[in-house]
C-alpha cells in the first residue's frame, strides 16, 4: 500500500503475509477471497485498510494501514485565441498552477507561434503534475489561417461597430487571388481577406490609413457574397485618404467577404486599419443624416464630403445625369 494515491489511480492489488489465508476490508477495498484485496480509490481523503487472518491454532489478528487519496489538481491556462493569422506574432500562455508543460503544434515553452504551428486546426494541451504525482490537463483549440487568400479569410466576430487596432494589418507580403472588382483600375494586387456573417441588411466598411492608422497608399475595398458576386467596391481618391464602402441589401445570416488592397505598385503597400458596422452612413438614403429643426441651420464648414460616396436611389428631375 502506497502512502499516497490520486483520485484516478489504477487499481492496486494488496497481498497479506498469510495469503491465501485472510481477508481485507475497509475503505475502497474489495477482498478477493485468496488473501489479496483490490484497492481502487473512488474519493479523496484518508483511507483505512484492514487485513485479518486466523492461523491453524485459531488465533486471529488484524492489522490496519492508512493511505491518503488526493484530488487531481485544478489545471487551466489562458492566453490562446481561437483564431490566428499565420502572420500574427507570438503569444505567451499563462498556466495555473504554474510549472506545467505545454504540448501542441507551435508551442515552445509557454509561447505559441502561429507561423510555426502553420495553417490548420491545432490542439494545445497544458499538463501539470503535483507533488503527489497527481496529473491533470487543460486543453484548448485554435485555428491558424492565411488571410492572404479568400479561403483563409480572417473572421470578424462582431460587425456592430468593430475595428481592428490602429495599423494592425498590412498588405506587405500579400499576393493576389480571386477577381478584379469592377471599380478598381487594376488588380487584384496584394489583397487581404476578411469574412463576416451579416446581422442586418446594412453594412459600412471603412479602410483607414495615414498617420497612426497606417502606411498603406492608394487603398481600395471590395465586398463579395459567398458565391463570388460583387456587392460593392470602392477605391482611393488620394494617396492616404480613408475610403468607405457600404451596402443595404445583405441577407442576415449569410457570409460575406471583404477584400482590402492597394494599387498595383509594391511601394503602395503598407499597414491599415479596418472598421465595420452593421448600419450604413449618409452615403445611402437609409443612413441619411437627421438635420436639427431650427431656423437658419448650417453645418460646420467642409464637415461633409462626397469623395467616398456611391450612387443610390433616383436622379433628381433637374439633374443632367446621376
Amino acid at each position: 500500500l502506497l502512502a499516497d494515491y490520486c483520485i484516478d489511480s489504477d487499481q492496486d492489488t494488496l497481498t497479506g503475509n498469510l495469503a491465501p489465508v485472510g481477508l481485507f476490508f475497509g475503505d475502497d477495498i474489495a477482498d478477493q477471497a485468496d488473501g489479496t484485496g483490490h484497492f481502487l480509490p473512488t474519493s479523496s481523503g484518508t483511507k483505512s485498510i484492514y487485513y485479518t487472518a486466523t492461523d491453524l491454532n485459531f488465533c486471529t489478528d488484524t492489522v490496519e494501514y492508512s493511505t491518503d487519496v488526493h484530488d487531481l489538481p485544478i489545471v487551466t491556462f489562458i492566453g490562446l485565441d481561437t483564431l490566428y493569422d499565420v502572420s500574427d506574432g507570438t503569444v505567451i500562455l499563462i498556466g495555473s498552477p504554474f510549472g506545467g508543460i505545454y504540448t501542441g503544434n507551435g508551442m515552445t515553452g509557454d509561447v505559441f507561434d502561429p507561423a510555426i504551428a502553420g495553417v490548420g486546426n491545432h490542439e494545445i494541451v497544458y499538463t501539470y503534475l503535483d507533488l503527489f504525482g497527481c496529473e491533470n490537463t487543460d486543453t484548448a483549440y485554435t485555428e491558424v489561417r492565411n488571410f492572404d487568400f479568400k479561403v483563409g479569410a480572417r473572421i470578424i466576430p462582431d460587425i456592430d461597430n468593430w475595428c481592428t487596432l490602429d495599423a494592425q494589418y498590412t498588405t506587405i507580403g500579400a499576393t493576389a487571388d480571386e477577381l478584379k472588382p469592377g471599380c478598381w483600375t487594376d488588380g487584384p494586387a496584394y489583397n487581404r481577406w476578411f469574412m463576416f456573417r451579416a446581422t442586418t441588411t446594412e453594412l459600412k466598411v471603412e479602410l483607414k490609413t495615414g498617420g497612426d492608422e497606417g502606411t498603406l497608399r492608394r487603398p481600395r475595398l471590395a465586398l463579395w457574397d459567398a458565391g463570388g458576386t460583387l456587392i460593392s467596391c470602392a477605391q482611393h481618391y488620394s494617396d492616404w485618404g480613408d475610403i468607405i464602402m457600404g451596402a443595404v441589401a445583405l441577407t442576415p445570416g449569410e457570409w460575406y467577404y471583404i477584400a482590402v488592397d492597394n494599387d498595383d505598385r509594391t511601394y503602395y503597400r503598407g499597414t491599415f486599419t479596418l472598421c465595420v458596422d452593421d448600419e450604413v452612413d449618409y452615403d445611402f438614403h437609409e443612413g441619411a443624416e437627421v438635420l436639427p429643426h431650427f431656423p437658419d441651420w448650417c453645418s460646420a464648414e467642409s464637415i461633409y464630403s462626397n469623395f467616398t460616396a456611391s450612387a443610390d436611389r433616383a436622379a433628381g428631375s433637374c439633374w443632367v445625369n446621376g
